[in-house]
């Protein structure tokens, strides 16, 4: 998805934040700053410095540390996983490459690649990762209005979740289109704030949600998935990932409903009711 930029004074960030700006880039200019203005979650800028771009993010909460530093590491072996430059803890700020999106859409190619990049990086050894993603927890801490609107669908999730094996691995946990970038070089992932270990059938459906993938498409998808692994595909998979994918959309509706993100809240929903009723 194409950022949203608004020209920003670089004279206008917090004197604490120009100073990082200036550590990294020791005698370089910056020429322009920009305001990401489509983001949700945090303060974004481009900042580019001489022939460069680079992604400047001002967290609200706090620093993701451990997140930033298994991107950094993962990104070293996997080229289409976003560099990490640096971050300050204390100032609660990081610095990325930025990359431009060349299309709006992802083809079959594109997405091949983007599930073998997942692959890879739900591969990546545990002990890199020392955070983990409780969904049930997660799902069990929803307000109470949310979960009595969402009953049923609720207690098919939770029984779905707990009817298969738990597959762990190192997850993204945040794959929603805006975070996977169509560059020239190929498709980047972006933005590991939320990564965690988990069960990597929750990134798989971060994949179908986002890319509204089809039945035909699913089967596919996870045909490609498990032959990077050299696996074949369980034979429970599309049951047991009909719960994520439940979970995945129900977490999604209750985000963007705490941020009066109505239009994106419904989306989700309608896809919630089509998944009911198949």
């Amino acid at each position: 998805m194409a950022y949203h930029l608004r020209a920003y004074s670089f004279q206008n960030l917090p004197d604490e934040v120009r100073g990082f700006v200036a550590e990294s880039f020791a005698f370089r200019q910056v020429k322009a700053c920009y305001q990401i203005t489509s983001g949700l979650s945090n303060h974004n800028y481009l900042i580019v410095v001489e022939q460069n771009k680079y992604l400047l993010k001002l967290y609200q909460n706090d620093l993701p540390s451990p997140s930033l530093a298994f991107q950094g590491l993962i990104a070293t072996s996997e080229s289409n996983i976003q560099e990490v430059i640096r971050w300050d803890e204390c100032l609660k700020v990081a610095l990325f490459t930025y990359m431009d999106e060349v299309a709006e859409d992802i083809d079959k190619k594109r997405l091949c690649n983007l599930v073998g990049t997942i692959s890879a990086v739900h591969q990546q050894p545990l002990v890199n990762l020392p955070v983990s993603l409780d969904l049930k927890q997660a799902l069990s801490d929803l307000s109470t209005s949310f979960k009595k609107r969402f009953n049923s669908e609720l207690e098919c999730c939770l029984r779905l979740l707990d009817s298969y094996p738990k597959e762990e691995g190192c997850c993204h946990n945040d794959l929603v289109r805006e975070n996977v970038i169509a560059t020239e070089a190929g498709v980047i992932v972006i933005d590991f704030e939320y990564a965690a270990v988990g069960d990597i059938y929750f990134d798989i459906a971060g994949l179908v949600t986002s890319f509204q993938l089809t039945n035909d498409e699913i089967v596919w998808m996870l045909n490609v998935y498990y032959g990077s692994k050299s696996s074949v595909v369980p034979d429970y998979a599309i049951e047991k990932l009909r719960g994520f994918r439940i979970a995945y959309l129900l977490l999604c509706i209750a985000w963007y409903d705490a941020r009066g993100e109505v239009e994106k809240a419904t989306s989700h929903a309608l896809q919630l009711k089509r998944l009911n009723t198949t």
